[in-house]
């Protein structure tokens, strides 16, 4: 009866030990399961769509990333970057004047960056996809 009970347990933490195993291997990521990730930079300038001058003060959001937002310089520059982030390729931009009257009256703007292939730096042909750079000019009608 001894030797039975020793060898229901032996049984037990050899069907213990290899769940654990199998557990263990299953959860880890293979190759084939990886994200293609990049490195984004989005550069811009905002500009009036009457007279061609940078306008400051505007804030431009990109709400895929929940709403990160900065606002232009005083030449109307705006500069976005981002490291190592799942492949996106349509980025929803949102311009909106937050400044009142100060530098005039503009109408909000929402866009779509679209980036293919021509913005990739740096393909490795593997998982990262690089880094994705981007040169925009963004103009604003008055209201």
């Amino acid at each position: 009866m001894s030797i039975l009970k020793n060898n229901s347990s032996i049984f037990s933490l050899i069907t213990f030990s290899a769940f654990v195993v199998i557990v263990a291997f299953s959860c880890k990521k293979t190759e084939d399961n990886k994200t293609p990730h990049a490195d984004y930079i989005f550069r811009g300038i905002v500009k009036s769509a009457q007279t061609s001058q940078p306008i400051k003060n505007i804030k431009v959001s990109i709400t895929n990333l929940g709403n990160k937002n900065t606002s232009t310089n005083e030449n109307g520059a705006f500069n976005f970057e981002y490291d190592n982030v799942d492949l996106i390729t349509d980025w929803y931009f949102k311009f909106e004047d937050i400044d009142s009257t100060e530098n005039g009256l503009f109408e909000n703007k929402d866009t779509t960056i679209i980036l293919n292939s021509s913005f990739f730096h740096d393909y490795n042909g593997e998982y990262y996809t690089g880094r994705l750079e981007s040169d925009v000019t963004i103009t604003l009608k008055s209201k």
